[in-house]
């Protein structure tokens, strides 16, 4: 009777050891568990950013490739409007060069049969005015 008692004591003890450490176990299961679907849920919501950053990250790319095209092109425009105008330039130059080879003649002539002066005094005044 006695080794009864001391069997269901034993067994009683171990019963609420057994039950404790299950209860303790099943918390940290829990705990454990949480905490792994907590990480998943970060896993998931850093890869849904990684595919948004990955799109964003391509758009840009696409977008400064575009750019640069764009900028290529304004470049190459600009490099032909200057040489157009550095062209229409060269030939108004010439045609004012041209034009005073042909009037120098005529104007001294003009000059040295001024005897008066008259169209001397008159440039001289038209250059000071100017001034």
């Amino acid at each position: 009777a006695q080794v009864s008692r001391l069997e269901a004591s034993l067994r009683s003890q171990f019963d609420e050891a057994t039950s404790r450490e299950t209860a303790k176990l099943a918390a940290e299961v829990a705990t454990l568990q949480a905490r792994l679907e907590s990480r998943e849920q970060s896993i998931e919501l850093l890869t849904e950013r990684n595919s948004v950053t990955e799109q964003k990250a391509r758009e840009l790319e696409t977008s400064l490739q575009d750019s640069r095209h764009l900028l290529q092109q304004g470049f190459h425009e600009l490099q032909r409007v200057c040489s157009r105008s550095s062209q229409y330039l060269d030939q108004w130059l010439n045609f004012i060069q041209d034009f005073i080879i042909e009037i120098l003649p005529t104007f001294k002539s003009m000059i040295e049969g001024d005897q008066d002066k008259q169209l001397q005094q008159l440039l001289m005044d038209y250059t000071v005015d100017k001034r």
